[in-house]
């Protein structure tokens, strides 16, 4: 009974994420996971492409800031656009995949859902436990990141970002059709 008090407590919370919402695109899988019993969702993305601005600081780590995002396929003039007028700053190019994580009632539901993630192909995926809690983690190894400013100056050709663009489009579906392959072994629609 604790847990499932818990998990009505945390789904009543309003979203804490930059967003201020879960995104449309994982919301059918989000929704599945958190109608069962023995699991809820406590964050998500499905995937996305960003520009990052990074931040040198003295003698400490670099800090990290959002200068561009997008949970959809992008085109080269929205990229272009984006890239009008670069701070001094250096920004990354940076794609990631879907990531999600869930709370599970025991390690044996937390297995369940493991086997389904992994037959979706999810390669990383885990359980570990935090604060007492069984938690789930999956995230798709879709992934692109690297440097294309600094000094508020592009550094590549328009060609190379045309190819970035497609590539992490390509990227980005891949996860999608994992995300897409994931929600429905867990709605027992395929193995």
């Amino acid at each position: 009974m604790a847990f499932q008090n818990e998990k009505k407590a945390i789904l009543a919370k309003p979203d804490k994420s930059n967003a201020g919402e879960i995104d449309k695109a994982i919301r059918p899988l989000v929704d599945v996971i958190n109608a069962k019993m023995q699991y809820y969702t406590t964050s998500s993305c499905a995937g996305r492409i960003l520009l990052l601005k990074q931040e040198s600081k003295e003698g400490k780590r670099r800090e990290t800031r959002h200068y561009f995002v997008s949970h959809e396929p992008i085109t080269l003039e929205e990229l272009r656009k984006a890239l009008q007028n670069p701070p001094q700053e250096e920004i990354l190019f940076h794609m990631e995949g879907m990531i999600i994580h869930v709370c599970c009632e025991s390690l044996e539901a937390a297995e369940r859902l493991l086997n389904l993630a992994k037959d979706a192909g999810f390669k990383r995926a885990g359980i570990t436990s935090l604060c007492n809690k069984i938690m789930l983690e999956i995230i798709d190894t879709q992934r692109l990141d690297l440097p294309i400013a600094r000094g508020g100056q592009v550094l590549v050709t328009d060609d190379y970002l045309t190819h970035l663009v497609g590539v992490a489009n390509e990227k980005l579906g891949l996860t999608r059709e994992r995300m897409r392959r994931f929600l429905n072994v867990v709605k027992g629609k395929d193995k």
